[in-house]
């Protein structure tokens, strides 16, 4: 079944593209490396979709993509050889992810008073202790019967596990706030590839919510990253260079042009046609 557009943000792929976005923003090189050699989208889809079969020893693709594995096309692994070395890397790479995680929250040693989204912007206070983080409290989040409480997440020393008090869940907001990050986060890079497939779904996302805030962000996202594109062919003296990208800029221009609600356009339709 084709994937609706309201969901496309949350996809696995999209999901994989932000963080190897972001990895890539940090220079994790490595980590990108492991994506680029465990994902296989082809068994990912085909296991949740159950539609693989399993004959002499080997994991059997149906209705789907070939792997292509060091260049070479593949409708069927070998298990023993192939399939488990995989999950054991997954499994070595996430258990060393988990242990790092962990870790992290022993660096908190000091109460510390902040600013959190939950889901609006509220006072938090982090709880560091000497022995690390053991929780946080969200001040006058949650409303019953007309007066505020705090919200908690707290380790419970007892009983060995978190705890949550007073939690409300929003998740009409929670896609508002996760469409903020991701606009803040465009909005902090100087250009992107016009083939960013996260950007053109938030790009959709965006225009079918309608609404006015965003829009005039993600509108002012595409002028950026279209006039970057656009200066780049200009300034361009290699000749084969300046043929090769003249038309980069014109999917986030003509995307001005769709979506449009308060430009005044006239500069924006010269430059397609310059590029045209």
């Amino acid at each position: 079944m084709e994937t609706k557009k309201q969901e496309r943000l949350l996809g696995t792929g999209e999901k994989i593209r932000a963080i190897k976005e972001k990895l890539s923003d940090c220079n994790y090189d490595k980590i990108i490396d492991f994506f680029e050699n465990m994902h296989y989208e082809q068994i990912r889809n085909t296991f949740f979709h159950s539609a693989y079969g399993l004959s002499d020893g080997d994991y059997i693709l149906f209705d789907s993509e070939p792997i292509n594995i060091g260049g070479t096309i593949h409708y069927r692994v070998s298990i023993q050889n192939f399939l488990i070395p995989l999950i054991d890397h997954v499994i070595a790479f996430f258990d060393k992810f988990k242990n790092e995680y962990v870790k992290a929250f022993e660096e908190y040693r000091a109460e510390k008073n902040i600013k959190g989204y939950f889901p609006n912007l509220k006072d938090v206070v982090v709880h560091g202790t000497e022995k690390g983080l053991k929780g946080i409290t969200i001040k006058k989040t949650a409303n019953f019967y007309g007066e505020w409480h705090d919200a908690t997440i707290l380790f419970d020393e007892t009983y060995g596990f978190w705890a949550a008090t007073n939690i409300h869940f929003n998740f009409p907001q929670e896609e508002t706030i996760e469409i903020d990050e991701t606009l803040t986060r465009y909005e902090s890079k100087h250009d992107i590839k016009t083939t960013n497939a996260e950007f053109n779904n938030l790009a959709d996302k965006i225009t079918e919510r309608r609404l006015e805030k965003e829009m005039v962000r993600i509108i002012e996202l595409l002028v950026k990253f279209g006039n970057q594109k656009y200066d780049k062919w200009k300034n361009e003296t290699n000749d084969f260079k300046k043929k090769s990208i003249k038309k980069l800029a014109l999917p986030f221009y003509e995307k001005v042009i769709e979506i449009n609600q308060h430009l005044d356009t006239r500069e924006i339709l010269k430059r397609i046609s310059d590029l045209k």
